[in-house]
């Protein structure tokens, strides 16, 4: 039996090459986002193991739609990447509107949609949030993206401190600048 995987934001970027990645080694890659060209996309690369899902991961029912089509399997590794930077504004400047669509997508997303699966992962899963050094170090126009990637930081550090005990582990990573749609 193949392991399973999950990758939000499979459609492009980094979830794209990552769902290549994983598929070249012989796992079963969901990939899940909005755009289904872009998701159609991924797929043509490995159309024997990726899988799309087209669904809003910024809304209760976009994850439960996920859920409910992958409720019968056992999942391995759950990937964190869909993620909005708009609005490029200083922190003065953010309606609550716009403030309210980043976090629904860049932190609300990742919490909800992993406690959904709780029950589905197996002993040695892994949960990986793609993060940013701007969660890190603040740079003149990223509030609300650098808060929301901050808020991620410690949300896998909140994951670990809960769910090891269990025998799942999150982690979290900085992969650079990286040429992307983003």
């Amino acid at each position: 039996m193949k392991k399973v995987s999950l990758i939000t934001g499979g459609g492009s970027g980094i979830g794209r090459a990552l769902a290549k990645t994983l598929a070249e080694k012989d796992l079963q890659v969901y990939i899940i986002g909005r755009r289904t060209d872009k998701l159609k996309e991924t797929q043509y690369l490995a159309p024997n193991h990726i899988i799309p899902i087209a669904a809003d991961i910024a809304t209760t029912e976009g994850r439960y739609s996920v859920v409910k089509l992958l409720a019968n399997q056992s999942i391995h590794y759950l990937v964190h990447n869909a993620a909005i930077v708009e609005p490029l504004k200083t922190i003065d400047k953010i309606t609550l509107e716009e403030w309210h669509h980043l976090i629904a997508i860049n932190l609300e997303g990742p919490l909800f949609l992993t406690q959904l699966f709780l029950p589905l992962f197996v002993k040695g899963s892994r949960i990986l949030n793609i993060s940013s050094g701007l969660a890190h170090r603040a740079f003149l126009g990223t509030a609300a993206y650098s808060i929301s990637k901050s808020a991620l930081h410690m949300l896998y550090q909140v994951w670990n401190e809960e769910l090891s005990s269990r025998g799942i582990l999150a982690g979290s990573i900085q992969p650079g600048a990286v040429d992307t749609e983003m």
